[in-house]
């Protein structure tokens, strides 16, 4: 397969949103192939707002936005997704290093 899809979460629908996870997949017309998904930092939804771990609140210090209409939408999910989103993460270069390995074994492919 050489056709991947790239999705990211994030808290905010601008291009310097904190980014709570990477995920991608290859795929092609017949199936989906080998996934990756990590998370970055954790975060805990609250009635009216969030509780930011450092990893998370690092994005938010060098300048990645929140919006509260995302945290709206993150904050009415399944509990399931949200106590995902709660478990210890990942540094931004741990999860830029496993997409890296992720996306390198494979020779030429094509981001939808």
């Amino acid at each position: 397969m050489k056709d991947i899809m790239i999705d990211l979460e994030t808290l905010d629908v601008a291009n310097n949103a904190c980014i709570l996870a990477l995920g991608a997949c290859y795929f092609d017309q017949e199936e989906i192939g080998d996934k990756f998904y990590m998370t970055i930092g954790s975060v805990t939804f609250e009635e009216k707002g969030a509780i930011l771990d450092d990893l998370l609140q690092e994005q938010f210090d060098m300048g990645g936005t929140i919006d509260k209409g995302t945290l709206a939408f993150w904050r009415s999910q399944p509990p399931e997704l949200k106590v995902t989103l709660a478990e210890p993460g990942h540094s931004v270069r741990q999860v830029l290093e496993g997409f890296y390995s992720f996306v390198t074994d494979k020779k030429k492919v094509r981001v939808w």
